[in-house]
């Protein structure tokens, strides 16, 4: 049975974590910082949100998708992102409960939808968040290392050998695809995002990873 209080407070609690991604989508493509400025602000006119245009989803569908001050369309990219995070989250707590092994999913599945909206924008894979999901993959499996327990994600050891088989794969195709049609065929935030991954399922299911990739 659904502990409905929790998978409520996770929805909601993605959402939130939705409105961040938006904002580390935006700005770090440019070289921008999540911090300054502190608070968001239109990208054509500059003019700082108050907080409750920022609500996610609400604010959007309340605003009508346009800018309070300037009246410019909002794209309906940002509650797309902010919906789509609260409901990955929901879908972790509703599987695992509230349980370090459903935050790590959670935190999981926001990064890769990151990266894949910003790479599909912008082609291309920012440090924050690779770095970020090798980070957090990594001292996650120090953290929840329980030898008599079946977790989703690789242990310690395991974790590190995946972050070298999963970058260490990608920079061979690189390589390969940059003799092959003398140019670059790979990025290295590509090489960084498959250390992230392979940290977080270890070295074989990276190397499927990359195989289905």
């Amino acid at each position: 049975m659904l502990d409905w209080p929790v998978v409520l407070a996770a929805l909601a609690l993605g959402l939130v974590v939705g409105s961040f991604l938006n904002v580390c989508i935006v700005r770090w493509p440019d070289g921008g910082s999540v911090l300054r400025p502190a608070g968001s602000q239109c990208p054509r006119c500059a003019r700082p949100v108050r907080w409750y245009e920022n609500v996610p989803v609400v604010s959007w569908l309340a605003l009508r998708g346009r800018c309070a001050g300037c009246g410019e369309p909002i794209g309906a990219l940002y509650p797309a992102v902010e919906l789509a995070t609260g409901l990955a989250w929901a879908a972790a707590a509703a599987a695992y409960g509230p349980t370090l092994d459903g935050l790590r999913v959670a935190v999981f599945a926001t990064v890769l939808l990151g990266i894949a909206v910003t790479d599909a924008r912008r082609m291309v894979i920012p440090d924050g968040f690779t770095v970020f999901l090798l980070a957090w993959s990594l001292v996650t499996s120090i953290v929840s290392r329980n030898p008599g327990a079946v977790t989703l994600f690789a242990p310690p050891y395991e974790a590190f050998v995946g972050a070298c088989a999963g970058a260490g794969a990608v920079a061979i195709i690189g390589w390969l695809g940059e003799l092959a049609f003398k140019k670059e065929a790979m990025g290295f935030g590509d090489v960084t995002m498959m250390a992230g991954v392979g940290a977080a399922l270890g070295p074989e299911r990276a190397l499927l990873t990359v195989v289905l990739g």
